[in-house]
């Protein structure tokens, strides 16, 4: 080999090498943004709540809980009927129209939006003159800031669909100020309660929309996407009708012991069991930024190669979701104690021994997760309702024997159970198809 012939392999190393690093840094810089988007988002709504578990009683603060799994349910049903189809079709179907889909899917998020916060209305207004002693006014502020969360969602889930994680980062870091900001003034005048609270939620995203709207304004396109996909909502529905019966027995496996809770013990133990969940919502904050960052390029990846693009994003995205959990349960072990009266000022702290058993519910959700996005981009969301349903089957056959039989920690060990039940379900669902890679039906 010659000395230029040399010079040149030396040139390619290096170029290659550069490549792989940039590449490197990319992945990294992307996942940064997704998790300061995830940290912006669920970090308002967390400090929202832990303002909220240390300025009010316990039964208040319990009351607020099981009106914001109100709001989770109807979260699912827009999940269902926007978000997740239109993540998947849009990062893989329609990535060609992408333009026209977004213009007709902003109309359909905001009639989804408004129908929604018209259905909180009115049972509030029905609670309040039929059933009084069942009304409460954060209903209002839930049907207020509806439509404003869920144009917030939409906005966001679109730019990681164009793999732009920057500009949903610098919306949420705009929601954040504003959600600190008028946290802090209700602080200071002493009026934090759940209606406030949603307000200013609703607050938040409205200050940060122009973000998205500057980016992709309101546009004709619509009609033009259907006019030339006249059958477009039939596959929509067939996706999404199995996300939406997802979102409804979805309440038993994460809202469903909330519930169970309040009727067999009581409000002020509601309190309780949410206020160590908030605990361990970062490590699952963490999941969901991962999740939100790779079910486009899954859906995309799988659109292209099949089963051999996503098994590689599979393996990765396991290992990196058990040693996040397996670090964050000894986290939890060496330091829960000291978390707890830092974050609630010593009010829950009899709630440790709770702790430390949610603390494993992240490592089952997180595996379980990474096959639910899975089987979504391979547009199987059949399977994700299964999954689903076993772990709402487990809340009720084997969690309200365990409340019944051993108070809050019966709870807190039927969670860690129905999210196994959940994680090995869609484990054993992704096997059976990658056996039968030759026969997935779609839907």
């Amino acid at each position: 080999m010659n000395t230029s012939e040399i010079g040149k392999q030396e040139l390619d190393n290096n170029f290659g090498y550069k490549n792989l690093s940039r590449g490197v840094k990319s992945k990294a810089t992307k996942l940064l943004y997704s998790l300061s988007d995830q940290v912006f988002t669920v970090g308002a709504t967390f400090a929202a709540n832990v303002l909220l578990a240390r300025v009010d009683t316990h039964a208040g603060y319990g009351t607020f809980v099981l009106i914001y799994s109100i709001f989770t349910f109807l979260s699912g049903i827009h999940n269902a009927l926007v978000l997740e189809p239109y993540t998947v079709f849009a990062a893989g179907k329609y990535r060609n129209v992408f333009s026209d889909y977004l213009q007709l899917f902003m109309r359909i998020n905001a009639v989804i939006g408004a129908g929604l916060a018209l259905l909180v209305l009115i049972v509030a207004g029905v609670l309040y003159f039929w059933w009084p002693e069942w009304f409460s006014i954060t209903l209002l502020g839930l049907a207020a800031a509806v439509l404003f969360v869920f144009t917030g969602a939409f906005a966001r889930r679109t730019f990681y669909v164009n793999f732009d994680a920057r500009l949903a980062a610098f919306m949420s870091m705009a929601f954040f100020a504003t959600v600190s900001i008028g946290l802090t003034i209700l602080y200071y005048q002493q009026k934090v309660n759940g209606f406030s609270v949603f307000l200013v939620l609703a607050m938040g995203w409205l200050v940060a929309s122009p973000v998205f709207f500057f980016k992709y304004p309101i546009r004709s396109g619509a009609r033009r996407f259907i006019s030339s996909h006249h059958r477009y909502w039939s596959g929509h529905w067939n996706y999404a009708r199995w996300v939406l019966a997802t979102a409804l027995v979805f309440q038993l496996l994460g809202q469903g012991y909330l519930w169970i809770t309040g009727i067999l013990l009581s409000v002020e133990d509601v309190a309780s069991l949410k206020a160590v969940q908030n605990i361990v919502s970062p490590v699952n904050l963490i999941f969901s930024s991962i999740s939100l960052l790779i079910l486009p390029r899954m859906a995309h990846a799988f659109q292209q190669q099949s089963i051999a693009g996503l098994t590689p994003i599979v393996r990765r995205l396991l290992v990196a979701v058990l040693g996040a959990s397996a670090l964050f349960i000894l986290f939890i072990y060496a330091a829960g104690n000291p978390i707890l009266n830092l974050v609630y000022a010593g009010k829950y702290n009899t709630a440790l021994p709770l702790l430390y058993i949610i603390a494993l519910t992240p490592a089952a959700l997180g595996l379980g997760n990474v096959f639910n996005d899975t089987l979504k981009a391979m547009e199987h969301p059949k399977s994700v309702f299964y999954a689903y349903l076993g772990g709402g089957l487990t809340t009720i056959l084997a969690g309200v024997p365990l409340i019944l039989a051993f108070g809050l920690t019966g709870a807190a060990w039927g969670m860690v159970l129905s999210s196994l039940i959940y994680g090995v379900v869609l484990m054993n669902s992704y096997h059976k198809f990658v056996r039968t890679v030759g026969t997935i039906p779609a839907c």
